[in-house]
């Protein structure tokens, strides 16, 4: 007996390829060819259209081209279980690399010959199986542009304040549902409605706190979380989730669909505004002038999620314009708290965003351009003046003294803050035969 490992996927649970099919017509064929199925690879609920993901696909590969396998052959269902690839070459080179380490995949409902043939029939199946997929997804987008038109929504999780009902097909209502259940149904539809009142109250509270009040969203999440009012899952309120809300135009009742066009799980790409489906579903639970309001709040600091680099970098010149030069500090002290760190994970440094602005570099503690090099006489000059200053050195004093290097320069430059006291000829606070 020739030894065998079966590889089955599929990609719902309710499609005609289940497992235990595809290993049942497995079986057969490795009874009528003399194998022995001795393991098995399982991808359920995993799209063929990629490889990433599919843990099952991932061990079998590793395992045959390390050399770790115990059999000579891969049997597989037909070739869409082994990938609905776009590029049908993928499809190949998976199939290529087991070849090259000794292990046939055959097709066990597909009988390919090994001539010119077969193989240019094998390549037209790879082929056919990515064009399913490809027309499979025209016609769902398709049909989810069509519900969208009317209104229905496909499953998105709803935000606060907003539940979802059953539409029946004569158009009536049905029962509203909890969150993460589902219709009764399969030929229901689902339309979003008002939620229930205490989380529409709470939604309510959160406009007036912030357009009445003027409460930015860290002071409206500290009030919620005082009241014993919480997140959707009972968790405290945060800024995020506050910013989350004022943001949220279906609170007005208007569904929009159609932001991004995401396929075969590529990068979404954006669609211009007037591809946009928007449809007002149920009554308003903000006004449309209320949302406008707290939209317009979003160019102030605190309010807006995403910044445009040009607008980062604006905020930059106001800091060099009142300070007249740049530092984490004086950014965190005139544009809010934290928001130096997005300089760094936008522009990946603030000397990278100076540049862009045509500033010298950022100023270090000492006010010098970043990078520019202290000598160690002006390191050790700034210990025998703070000593001279205060009577005693010690590292809080160091540390608070924003005039002097940091306690990390002392250390790589000296090796240790006791090498760098003996250096400069002084003797530190924990001296017992310190004067001080």
């Amino acid at each position: 007996m020739k030894l065998a490992a079966q590889y089955l996927r599929m990609s719902t649970e309710s499609q005609r390829y289940s497992l235990d099919n595809q290993a049942n017509a497995i079986g057969d064929y490795a009874l009528l060819h003399g194998y022995t199925v001795v393991e098995t690879y399982r991808d359920a609920g995993k799209s063929g259209v990629t490889a990433k993901g599919r843990a099952g696909l991932a061990d079998l590969l590793s395992d045959v081209v390390g050399g770790r396998c115990g059999f000579d052959a891969v049997l597989v269902y037909d070739v869409s279980r082994w990938g609905r690839y776009q590029d049908p070459d993928e499809a190949a080179h998976y199939e290529f690399m087991c070849r090259q380490a000794g292990v046939r995949v055959q097709y066990c409902t597909e009988g390919f010959a090994d001539d010119p043939a077969g193989s240019i029939m094998k390549q037209l199946k790879r082929v056919m199986a990515g064009e399913y997929s490809r027309d499979l997804s025209r016609r769902v987008s398709r049909a989810k542009l069509h519900m969208a038109d009317l209104g229905f929504v496909s499953g998105a999780p709803c935000p606060i304040g907003v539940g979802r009902v059953e539409v029946n097909p004569d158009g009536s209502f049905g029962r509203q549902l909890e969150r993460g259940e589902r219709k009764s149904r399969p030929h229901q539809t689902v339309r979003h409605t008002r939620g229930i009142p205490s989380e529409v109250s709470l939604v309510r509270r959160i406009f007036r706190m912030t357009l009445v009040k003027g409460l930015r969203p860290s002071a409206v999440a500290c009030a919620l979380n005082r009241r014993g009012d919480t997140w959707i899952d009972g968790s405290p309120w945060t800024n995020q989730r506050i910013r989350h809300v004022l943001l949220c135009e279906l609170l007005t009742g208007v569904v929009t669909f159609g932001k991004t066009t995401k396929r075969f799980h590529k990068a979404a790409i954006p669609n211009p505004e007037n591809q946009w489906i928007k449809r007002q579903v149920f009554e308003p639970i903000i006004s449309k002038a209320d949302f406008r309001r707290a939209a317009d709040l979003r160019g102030v600091p605190g309010y807006r999620r995403h910044r445009t680099n040009a607008q980062m970098l604006e905020d930059l010149r106001t800091v060099v314009d009142r300070h007249g030069r740049v530092s984490h500090q004086l950014i965190d002290g005139t544009l809010g708290h934290d928001k130096a760190s997005n300089y760094y994970k936008r522009f990946g440094s603030l000397s990278n965003a100076c540049e862009l602005i045509g500033q010298p570099r950022v100023a270090n503690r000492l006010g010098r351009p970043m990078g520019s090099r202290i000598t160690d006489e002006e390191m050790l000059a700034s210990l025998r003046a703070l000593h001279a200053r205060e009577g005693r050195v010690s590292t809080g004093l160091i540390s608070k003294d924003r005039s002097m290097p940091s306690l990390t320069a002392y250390h790589k430059r000296f090796g240790s803050m006791p090498a760098a006291y003996s250096a400069a000829g002084i003797r530190s606070a924990r001296d017992p035969f310190d004067a001080t």
